[in-house]
């Protein structure tokens, strides 16, 4: 077998760019089938602007959106998964579990990648600007991306209940501070993630 240094090089630089940019690489995965279906109705529309409109959808929501996945998996898996568990039938199950995971556990992970994707970014930008300190960058751009992620869920939230599409669980007896409370959790940064969080505790209990 011949030596050929040429292909050790392009082995190691391919190696070198997916440690680098792995977590870019991930994201690229996780939202491809997105991607796809929003090329489709490009097309069909005419609007080549749309499936960066719905990327860019899809990241500013991703929190918001993890906070609604878990709701519907506590409340109604049914419309998240695609279809009710079947009592009996191998192919039913067949077909639900491939379902459960192609509807919900790749979606859910999608949207964790994607929350994260503007941390990555601007903690990108932050060690291209500096690069000596790599322990401030992080704590820096973590600040900036927290700031970020409260800000885009005050946005989706205030939007959310302009159109009356958002739904709460206030009961009568609720004092108006339970209520800023409820409120506020709804925009906190990670606010998915903890409800995701939460949600897996339970099942374990």
């Amino acid at each position: 077998m011949e030596f050929n240094p040429g292909t050790v090089e392009a082995g190691i630089g391919f190696g070198g760019m997916f440690k680098r940019y792995w977590y870019i690489i991930f994201v690229i995965i996780f939202i491809l089938p997105s991607i796809i279906n929003s090329i489709s109705t490009a097309i069909e529309t005419n609007d080549p602007t749309y499936p960066f409109f719905q990327l860019g959808e899809k990241i500013i929501s991703a929190d918001t959106a993890l906070d609604k996945q878990i709701t519907l998996l506590e409340t109604n898996p049914a419309s998240l998964v695609g279809m009710e568990k079947p009592p009996s039938g191998v192919y039913y199950h067949i077909k639900y579990y491939i379902l459960f995971f192609w509807n919900v556990i790749l979606d859910i992970i999608s949207n964790i990648f994607l929350i994260f994707l503007p941390f990555s970014i601007i903690l990108m930008i932050a060690n291209a600007i500096d690069t000596t300190s790599p322990a401030k960058n992080w704590i820096k751009s973590f600040l900036i991306f927290a700031l970020y992620l409260f800000v885009v869920n005050t946005i989706m939230f205030t939007y959310e209940a302009i159109n009356g599409s958002i739904t709460l669980n206030l009961s009568e007896t609720s004092n108006k501070f339970i209520a800023y409370g409820i409120l506020l959790i709804k925009i906190l940064p990670f606010h998915g993630l903890i409800h995701l969080g939460t949600y897996l505790i339970s099942l374990i209990k």
